[in-house]
């Protein structure tokens, strides 16, 4: 038996960031210039709404999904091949994945592979059989 993978339109996930200003004391606002400073912090509320449209996404009937992480240089390395019986969206939505000795569920993993470095997206990709 072959598995042909297909992308079915489900989103990569990626940790979005969003920019938020650094604020000063008053004795280094007076020594710098007038600049505002900025950094990227996660967007929590982003992430999650992200998740939860890959989730509505996934085929709600029997299947296989593959999990691949895309590095800088475009390689696809397989992380995870996820099979159900009976529905793939509710049983990947309240399954748990071990990450480092602890035990996590699925948006925290993706969250923290995400992070990873090198890592670039993680994409979701159904299997066929062929």
């Amino acid at each position: 038996m072959y598995l042909r993978l297909v992308d079915g339109g489900i989103p990569t996930f990626e940790c979005k960031l969003k920019r938020v200003e650094i604020s000063h004391s008053e004795k280094e606002f007076e020594k710098t210039s007038t600049k505002k400073k900025f950094e990227y912090i996660e967007d929590p509320d982003s992430n999650l709404d992200l998740y939860r449209l890959i989730l509505r996404k996934l085929p709600n009937k029997p299947g296989c999904l593959v999990l691949t992480k895309v590095d800088k240089n475009n390689k696809m390395i397989i992380l995870d091949v996820f099979k159900s019986e009976f529905d793939l969206r509710e049983e990947f939505k309240y399954s748990k994945k071990q990450f480092i000795g602890k035990e996590i569920d699925r948006y925290s993993w993706l969250k923290q592979l995400s992070k990873e470095k090198g890592v670039r997206e993680i994409r979701f990709l159904i299997g066929k059989v062929a």
